[in-house]
């Protein structure tokens, strides 16, 4: 009789069924498909606002560039041309603090902006080297490519300048981000 006890006992125990196994897997499976969908949706949404802010600073950096070349640059050589499908403002830039009789230009600055590409270049073009006979070759850097909307520079009479730039930045879905950059610079008469 205790051998018959003994399967009786062993038998009243009770394990998990196939299904409620499966059950506890698809619950699983939900719960962590739920937590990494929210983790991926954050992770885009932080490398989204890491590009803005990246398109944001570009255009921060050139703007502070143009407003140092123009107040160093020679007043009277400030020019603003369109070529083709590029709008240009040229400058004359001095580097040196020489004395204002022996100065010269040291670089001209040529801002260039192509409706193709939609992007604003600078070309760096060495006019005199302080250092010596050699002059060093012409350097050119791109800034937001392909993210320039519209590109004006307007004479405001004789007083000022002012250069504006609108950059549109694409954000998941139909969303865009429109900024409008602008340069004033007032010409120094003396």
């Amino acid at each position: 009789m205790r051998f018959n006890l003994e399967i009786k006992s062993i038998t009243k125990l009770k394990g998990l069924t196939l299904v409620e196994l499966i059950i506890a897997v698809v619950i699983a499976a939900i719960i962590l498909g739920a937590i990494y969908s929210f983790f991926i949706q954050n992770f885009k949404v932080a490398q989204e606002n890491i590009n803005i802010a990246r398109i944001e600073g570009e255009a921060k950096r050139l703007n502070d560039q143009v407003k140092q070349w123009l107040s160093m640059s020679d007043q009277s050589t400030i020019k603003n041309m369109v070529v083709g499908t590029t709008k240009q403002v040229i400058m004359d830039v001095y580097q040196n603090d020489l004395p204002a009789l022996t100065a010269r230009p040291d670089f001209r600055i040529k801002l260039i902006y192509d409706s193709n590409s939609r992007s604003i270049s600078i070309e760096k073009i060495y006019l005199t080297s302080s250092s010596g006979s050699s002059v060093p070759s012409p350097a050119a850097f791109i800034f937001l490519n392909g993210l320039v909307e519209r590109f004006d520079c307007v004479y405001i009479s004789d007083l000022k300048i002012v250069i504006e730039y609108e950059v549109v930045i694409n954000k998941r879905g139909a969303n865009r981000i429109t900024r409008v950059y602008k340069v004033e610079h007032v010409f120094r008469n003396f």
